[in-house]
């Protein structure tokens, strides 16, 4: 760094020429001249008298030029942090994906950078994980990975800022998730609207956190208001049981639905492997939808980027570690191809 020297015609004095002169580094003499008080006073003493004698002044555009540096440096992260993913191997739902494209995006946006850890929930894999987050001085983490310990103390959380984007783990950390409330509701009110009476509700098993108690309260409470009481539970599948299709034949003669509730467009296959021409039925998809069905897109641009504004919030704060208090962002979703039932 350099330094103006007062008067026409003479060189400007450099921290090099101060670092000669005191015989000490040019980081020391930085230091010294901000008064530091890693510097010994004795050293502070003799850099600032030198600085003095010969005419040193600071030059204000490289103070300010290195300011900048300071603050784009600390507004710095690898997010091993931002991205803690299921293990190797692991198939990465497509939701997930789009969540983690946006979410890179949106924090890359703020001057992050991001870095991907996929990682097991064993002692080992935290050990390893306490040793990067310290070696690159992480800041924060979005945790996709239903495996991340919590809250055991395995991994050193003090350490950095987490939010999650998955249901399962987002009790113990503040999150960002579908609004599974609203976005039921917008389906139920579709079918309403187009005389549905008796949607069969159905998903791949025990749903975790709200997802298991929203569609069935919802739902219940759609048959009430139909001027009917609810025949049959919601149907899970679990795959394996040798009894899975005579249940299934059963529960859907008994309840004699007009339409599917579906999680995605993926189930007709399986319903009408079961139930042959009842598959034909109109499938309204609750968690993801495609192109000629009718669903809820749960936009997980707008997820994913909420998350990374959440955590970059946090991150600015200083607040680090398992929160006291836990916060919940949810984002409402948008209903898809309502202009025709397939």
């Amino acid at each position: 760094m350099f330094g103006r020297m007062i008067g026409e015609g003479r060189k400007p004095v450099s921290h090099s020429v101060l670092a000669k002169a005191c015989g000490v580094s040019q980081s020391t003499i930085s230091r010294a001249l901000k008064n530091d008080p890693r510097i010994s006073a004795q050293v502070r003493n003799q850099v600032q008298k030198e600085a003095k004698r010969q005419g040193y002044r600071p030059d204000p555009e490289i103070d300010r030029l290195m300011t900048q540096m300071r603050q784009r440096r600390e507004r710095t992260f690898i997010a091993l942090t931002a991205f803690i993913l299921p293990p190797p191997g692991e198939i990465i739902a497509p939701y997930t994906k789009k969540v983690m494209k946006s979410a890179r995006s949106r924090l890359e946006e703020l001057g992050y950078q991001v870095d991907l850890m996929p990682m097991e929930a064993t002692k080992a894999a935290c050990r390893q994980a306490n040793r990067i987050i310290r070696a690159k001085t992480i800041r924060g983490a979005l945790l996709f990975s239903r495996g991340v310990p919590l809250p055991e103390p395995g991994l050193n959380w003090d350490l950095l800022a987490p939010v999650a984007v998955s249901e399962s783990i987002s009790e113990f950390v503040h999150h960002v998730n579908p609004d599974y409330i609203s976005n039921f509701q917008k389906l139920l009110h579709y079918a309403r609207e187009h005389g549905l009476k008796r949607p069969a509700l159905i998903s791949t098993g025990p749903l975790d956190g709200l997802m298991r108690s929203v569609p069935r309260a919802y739902l219940e409470q759609y048959y009430r208001e139909t001027e009917q009481g609810m025949k049959e539970p919601p149907y899970f599948f679990y795959e394996g049981e040798y009894d899975h299709k005579q249940r299934f034949t059963k529960w859907v003669k008994n309840l004699q639905p007009d339409c599917w509730l579906v999680p995605s467009p993926d189930y007709i296959d399986s319903i009408r492997s079961m139930v042959g021409d009842l598959a034909d039925m109109p499938l309204l998809c609750y968690a993801r939808t495609e192109k000629g069905f009718v669903g809820i897109d749960q936009q997980p641009e707008l997820i994913g980027a909420a998350a990374a504004d959440l955590l970059s919030a946090h991150i600015v704060r200083g607040e680090t570690g398992l929160p006291r208090y836990v916060k919940r962002m949810t984002i409402m979703g948008r209903l898809r191809n309502a202009k025709g039932m397939k």
